[in-house]
């Protein structure tokens, strides 16, 4: 890997499973590191466990809070990015909405992600940056349920989860519409041997994720070649902004993430419901 010593990435999810590997990976390739994660000790330990832990910084956040993004984005403390990595993640038995009323796996897997793109967009490289989303293949059998996004009438784990990865690529391609953005894509890891699927799982479908990613699943480490081959190539070297990956290809995504009115339906809708986070005021309501 090519040395990127002058560059900072900044990444949610770094404590375990895919995260923990892509920050392993970027420090290594010489990446100045900012790191997000609820726990704070564990960001801590990741910090001292990597060979140069002076340029490493840590964030405390819980993803799940809208408050909380907004004062993580805020206290930044890089001057410019060139990357950023929405890593973090989860899926959740049952429904469970936040303290903003937002159910949570549409919070955490992107409310959260487009909140803090938003905060830091002006920080963030425009001609050789880049953006990642960990989505997934789960977005085939995703929909938007625009009347309402929240599934509070109608609820199952996967078809949240399905919902809110779709999103991720909806944003990423949306993005790269823009005549002066970085180049932004969404990535499916693979089927990865991580927790997200039995963390907040009930029951039967957390016993049936836990079996089932014994017996198919990759590594973590695989799971972190493509954003990590994606961060460290050349910015003329990269897909296509707005592609879709998996294991360094092009796949093409379900066709309503290909529908560009969609995308920009669900950019402004994603404003509206997080208008008090986003105005410019310089700390969180």
């Amino acid at each position: 890997m090519p040395a990127n010593k002058s560059k900072t990435a900044l990444l949610t999810g770094a404590t375990s499973g895919i995260g923990l590997e892509i920050a392993r990976g970027l420090h290594l390739a010489g990446w100045n590191l900012v790191l997000l994660s609820r726990n704070f000790k564990k960001l801590e330990q990741v910090k001292h466990q990597l060979p140069q832990p002076e340029k490493v910084q840590c964030i405390e956040v819980d993803l799940c809070s809208m408050n909380q993004t907004k004062k993580a984005a805020l206290a930044c403390p890089a001057e410019k990015l060139d990357l950023i990595i929405h890593n973090a993640g989860g899926a959740f038995g049952r429904h469970q909405p936040t303290d903003d009323g937002f159910e949570r796996s549409l919070a955490l897997n992107y409310l959260a992600p487009f909140l803090l793109t938003e905060l830091l967009w002006p920080k963030l490289d425009k001609t050789q940056g880049c953006l990642i989303h960990l989505s997934s293949s789960a977005h085939y059998k995703g929909k938007i349920y625009w009347e309402d996004p929240n599934l509070n009438q109608s609820y199952f784990i996967l078809k949240a989860y399905s919902q809110s990865k779709l999103m991720q690529l909806m944003h990423a391609r949306h993005l790269a519409t823009w005549p002066q953005a970085p180049a932004c894509y969404a990535v499916h890891p693979g089927l990865v041997k991580t927790a997200i699927g039995n963390k907040h799982s009930l029951g039967y479908m957390g016993l049936i994720w836990t079996l089932f990613t014994n017996w198919r699943g990759i590594s973590p480490k695989e799971g972190a070649d493509n954003s990590l081959w994606l961060a460290n190539s050349a910015a003329a070297d990269r897909p296509p902004s707005g592609s879709y990956l998996h294991q360094r290809k092009v796949k093409p995504p379900l066709a309503l993430a290909q529908n560009e009115e969609a995308c920009t339906r669900l950019y402004h809708s994603t404003k509206s419901w997080l208008a008090p986070w986003l105005e410019k005021n310089e700390t969180p309501i």
